[in-house]
């Protein structure tokens, strides 16, 4: 009954239809769960149901997976209408230049498709691991926010103009000319934070969109209103920093089954152990039902978009269990 309630209230409202994304599963490949063509099968699956976008997650050392750009570009090649991120790109971990050249080419493979998702990576679960995929790179643990800031700065001036001087604390060119230049010249940068007051405060000064994750829908709205307050302190021009929501999930009847599948592949993705509480705090585990409520909950704190990560060693099925029996619901 109060499912039904729900959806009657979203009728009733004329809430704005959810823009859904799914996150492949490229780490998968290396942990032995799934063949490099089984990925780029599932990207054209994703279209072929029609979802929004997808999207494809960043590390070198801490948790191994296919590169998300050379990834991107062969998705690109074969699909047409589905939007493709990244969720989230370590961009620090990359020469600016060369970055901004590799994401303008994907940009024109994909016909201006392209969402630039950045963040700068966590140490909370393997920090030593984080630690050393920063240093290999050449970059300070310590720095990589104020690096990425730079970066964010630097591409967006190479690729809109033909002439760049540009001098920061760790980047600098003197009349560099950058091509190909992106077929979108407003190429979209998204900025991950959850809670951080700097980070949010990044958001709202820096990025096009926001990507939240680990956050329940109260911190969500609290963390919203804040990027909204931010931005208007900032005096930004952007006018939708597109809200989205990076949920993990799992679907099956039975919570503790849920839970326990979560569990096992969460161990494998972060080789680390969670708490049943930390993972509930990550995002619904469970019924359909289950997992649309908290969607619910997310998109009246004000979520526009969500990126879903199937915790599961079957993601296949798992991303035909939500269109089955989620997503008719939005």
């Amino acid at each position: 009954m109060e499912r039904i309630y729900i959806r009657l209230v979203r009728h009733q409202e004329k809430l704005a239809k959810p823009k859904i994304g799914i996150l492949l599963p490229s780490r998968e490949v290396v942990l032995g769960l799934m063949a490099p063509n089984e990925v780029l099968q599932l990207a054209q699956q994703v279209e072929r149901l029609g979802y929004e976008s997808a999207w494809i997650g960043d590390s070198l050392l801490a948790k191994p997976r296919l590169d998300p750009l050379t990834t991107l570009s062969a998705i690109a090649a074969l699909t047409s209408k589905i939007t493709l991120g990244t969720a989230v790109l370590l961009a620090a971990l990359r020469n600016p230049f060369l970055l901004a050249q590799q994401w303008a080419t994907l940009d024109r493979i994909s016909s201006g498709r392209t969402i630039m998702g950045v963040g700068i990576g966590g140490g909370r679960y393997t920090r030593e691991l984080f630690e050393k995929e920063f240093a290999v790179a050449g970059v300070k643990y310590s720095q990589r926010m104020r690096v990425l800031e730079e970066m964010i700065k630097l591409m967006r001036e190479l690729w809109t103009q033909d002439r760049v001087n540009y001098k920061g604390q760790f980047l600098e060119s003197e009349d560099v000319s950058l091509n190909p230049k992106p077929l979108n010249s407003s190429c979209p940068i998204w900025l991950s934070a959850s809670v951080s007051e700097t980070a949010l405060r990044r958001v709202a000064q820096l990025a096009d969109g926001w990507i939240a994750n680990i956050v329940t829908p109260e911190e969500f709205a609290e963390s919203w209103r804040k990027i909204q307050d931010y931005t208007k302190e900032s005096g930004s021009v952007t006018p939708n920093l597109h809200p989205t929501f990076y949920m993990y999930l799992n679907i099956d009847d039975d919570e503790q089954k849920a839970l326990a599948s979560s569990d096992l592949f969460l161990e494998k993705y972060y080789n680390t152990r969670f708490s049943s509480e930390t993972l509930r705090r990550w995002g619904p585990f469970g019924s359909a039902n289950r997992i649309a409520d908290r969607m619910d909950k997310t998109i009246s704190a004000g979520a526009e978009g969500f990126i879903l990560h199937f915790a599961s060693l079957e993601p296949r099925k798992q991303l035909e269990r939500f269109t089955r029996e989620v997503l008719p619901s939005f």
